[in-house]
């Protein structure tokens, strides 16, 4: 079971923008970007091609434990998503998000899948 918190600003809140988000990237220790990888090159088949992940996309690391993931939204309106698959990680991953919807004004809906 995958929980998923989408982070979203209150009305009349502008405080959450692409450049508030990734000052937070660069200066927060839990918020660390996903290593590139190698995927199919679909031009040439026997040879692999380097991905790099999206500037504005996280893994969340706590306390040593990577507890989730946090990307922006991938339609461009303001807002957050975070996940996080292991229930053990439910409470920090809550705790960060909390946080962070704090800092940006910002309201918060959870879902479960």
């Amino acid at each position: 079971m995958t929980k998923h918190w989408i982070i979203s600003p209150a009305v009349g809140s502008s405080q959450l923008t692409e450049q508030s988000w990734l000052r937070v990237i660069e200066t927060d220790d839990r918020l660390t970007s996903p290593p590139s990888r190698g995927v199919p090159n679909p031009f040439k088949l026997t040879a692999q091609m380097e991905v790099a992940p999206h500037p504005y996309s996280v893994v969340i690391v706590i306390d040593g434990d990577r507890v989730g993931s946090m990307a922006w939204s991938e339609d461009g309106s303001p807002g957050l998503i975070a996940s996080c698959e292991k229930e053990e990680h439910w409470a920090r991953m809550q705790l960060l998000v909390e946080e962070l919807a704090n800092q940006f004004s910002c309201n918060v809906k959870q879902v479960i899948e």
